[in-house]
């Protein structure tokens, strides 16, 4: 229990419990935290190595300067880490892939109908097929879905 006393030590655990709620309580959404914790981690080394003494008052001073000048230096590189999405179509799927027999014919000019997951979704011929778009396939035929929109299932036959 006498870890807890020691300035360095409890600055390290401030650190480690801000990078917690940083990252899984608000998702890496607000920056400061990280920026707070390093500072943390900053000081705490400054007082081990003897370069800061160890006392409340100068350990808040630290973390203040280091809180602002990590803010500084990491702002950009983070914002940008916490703005990068995936590209709309390549988005992860669990229904890619699913197969299914149809429950009526399907032509690229009508639709089919499946219920999957309680949602009614519209079964279309997948236009990326090329040739293969032109066909009429007939009802209970083995198709595989090969991507899907909003309400919208593209399939192609199993072959």
């Amino acid at each position: 229990m006498s870890a807890f006393t020691e300035l360095p030590v409890l600055l390290t655990i401030i650190g480690i419990v801000l990078l917690i709620v940083e990252f899984a309580v608000l998702g890496f959404s607000t920056l400061f935290l990280v920026f707070v914790a390093c500072a943390c981690f900053g000081t705490a080394i400054l007082q081990l190595v003897g370069l800061l003494p160890e006392n409340l008052l100068w350990s808040t001073i630290s973390v203040g300067i280091q809180t602002a000048i990590f803010g500084v230096l990491l702002w950009k590189p983070l914002r940008k880490l916490q703005n990068i999405q995936q590209a709309e179509d390549d988005q992860p799927n669990d229904i890619n892939g699913i197969e299914f027999r149809l429950s009526s014919n399907l032509s690229p000019t009508t639709p089919s109908q499946h219920n999957y997951s309680g949602i009614s979704w519209v079964v279309e011929l997948d236009g990326e097929l090329g040739d293969e778009q032109n066909q009429e396939l007939a009802q209970g035929t083995l198709v595989k879905v090969s991507r899907s929109s909003v309400g919208k299932l593209f399939v192609k036959p199993v072959k």
